[in-house]
């Protein structure tokens, strides 16, 4: 009998994530792409073949690598809400004035906002911001911009556009301040551009065009600017969890702007976990040991509980391929094939892991991180047990199917914590952070050969099957 020893390979070796895209320029003369900060995402057509525009704004006197693709973004979405404002909320889109949009630096400062109390130098650094009392619309060229462009391809900075157009279009509508949470103002405005992306990813846009991986690098950026974890999602500034943002964004993507619409009526709903006490201390994380003492047995009852047929793991263990010996039945690894791997071995009904390795990216990552990573390979077994042969295991619809199952149990975890049972035994909670810290290892361990042919990418399509499992339970799994 051939020994049956499934390593993800895409989900155990650490590879370029979303800031591996970036944005390319199609050159009417060369038609060549020339590297944003490793990738491309978002295309822009050949000169001749797009409409003029008359009176760009001034952009700063700097020629940032992401001038045109920055000018284009604000075309395309100032006719992007121009077409379809009325159709929503029945209502014209009054477009920013030229004039109305600041790319500002620390010698070059926004103007006032209003006649309230003014943001410091040190509160404009890294912010993007839309005024309502000035109509205009102002971001950071000197320090947010760059930053996003050389961590996250241009696409990321045209979504910061996109996000604030968002709040104009609320302030036109009436639907800003006044009793509604800010978190929730925030989030819609996520989904509109969300909404936007998809417009661009139809080939609506006769500016841009989306290429693989531009999903991953919006999703990246939302999780490096979230709310610090642990944030109350009633703070004034609270703009939402990763998670929560990741989940907007989409909404607006595949539902499409109607969604978007009726946040006014049907807010979303927020997991945005405020920290206890004690995760102030820890940050919300468990050192890797603590956390395979506790998540193991913990999962193992989920397991049982979720599917009665379910046989339990015989170990679940680490390894050192230093110096251990490294086996599966009759196949033995070598340290080489070892490093940096968890496995399921089908032959002793196990997962085994790389410990090093795991405690590394669980202080790196966080411990959701490596939660996430063991709770697939929980995904693996069942699937395993259930009769899935390789081929079918390493699919991405198999995949898909486990970012649910893993997304199920963390949903169980979540209302134990929104709503605790006071009769339950159980020992592990979840806490701020966790969500995040999930959906960046989806980012992270979706390799860059993977990505789709369009702009779409697997990490997003695992991330939704992670969030519906999340919302709807195991049943949404598909076992």
């Amino acid at each position: 009998m051939k020994t049956r020893l499934i390593a993800l390979i895409a989900f155990t070796a650490v590879v370029a994530a979303a800031c591996s895209t970036g944005l390319s320029e199609q050159r009417a003369l060369t038609g060549a792409a020339p590297a944003g900060p490793g990738g491309t995402s978002v295309e822009i057509p050949n000169r001749e073949d797009r409409p003029q525009q008359p009176g760009r704004p001034a952009l700063g006197e700097n020629a940032r690598p992401y001038v045109e693709t920055l000018e284009l973004s604000i075309e395309d979405i100032q006719a992007f809400w121009t077409t379809k404002m009325p159709k929503v909320f029945g209502q014209e889109f009054e477009p920013i004035p030229n004039d109305k949009i600041f790319a500002y630096s620390q010698n070059n400062p926004p103007p006032a906002c209003g006649t309230g109390q003014q943001p410091s130098a040190d509160d404009l650094v890294g912010n993007a911001f839309y005024c309502s009392e000035g109509g205009f619309i102002a971001f950071d060229d000197e320090n947010l911009f760059p930053k996003l462009y050389k961590n996250f391809g241009s696409y990321a900075v045209a979504m910061v556009l996109a996000h604030e157009w968002g709040h104009a279009v609320q302030d036109q509508m009436g639907i800003s301040g006044g009793n509604v949470p800010t978190v929730y103002l925030e989030q819609q405005a996520d989904c509109f551009a969300g909404a936007w992306t998809k417009w661009v990813d139809d080939g609506d846009s006769p500016n841009l065009s989306l290429s693989p991986g531009s999903l991953d690098a919006a999703l990246g950026g939302m999780l490096e600017f979230r709310d610090e974890p642990g944030t109350n999602p009633n703070d004034p500034a609270a703009h939402g969890s990763g998670f929560d943002r990741v989940r907007a964004f989409r909404d607006g993507f595949t539902k499409g702007l109607q969604a978007c619409v009726d946040y006014e009526t049907t807010p979303p709903e927020v997991l945005q976990l405020p920290f206890t006490q004690e995760e102030y201390s820890t940050g919300g994380n468990m050192e890797f040991s603590k956390l395979v003492d506790s998540l193991v047995p913990d999962f193992d009852a989920w397991m049982k509980a979720a599917f009665p047929s379910f046989k339990p793991l015989s170990k679940v263990e680490g390894f050192d391929p230093d110096t251990d010996k490294v086996t599966c039945g009759d196949t033995t690894l070598s340290a080489g094939d070892a490093d940096g791997k968890v496995f399921y071995c089908a032959s002793d009904n196990s997962i085994r892991f790389d410990g090093p390795w795991m405690a590394e990216l669980n202080a790196d990552s966080g411990d959701f991180a490596t939660g996430l990573l063991l709770g697939m390979h929980y995904g693996v077994a069942l699937q395993a047990q259930q009769g899935a042969d390789d081929a079918k295991i390493t699919s991405e619809e198999s995949i898909e199917q486990r970012a649910c199952l893993v997304g199920a149990y963390s949903g169980s975890l979540v209302a134990d914590r929104v709503e605790p049972d006071p009769n339950s035994t159980r020992e592990l909670s979840i806490s701020g952070g966790d969500l995040d810290e999930a959906l960046s290892a989806l980012i992270q361990f979706t390799s860059a050969d993977e990505k789709g042919a369009s702009g779409s990418s697997l990490a997003f399509d695992r991330i939704e099957a992670f969030q519906n499992g999340v919302f709807e339970g195991v049943d949404a799994c598909g076992f």
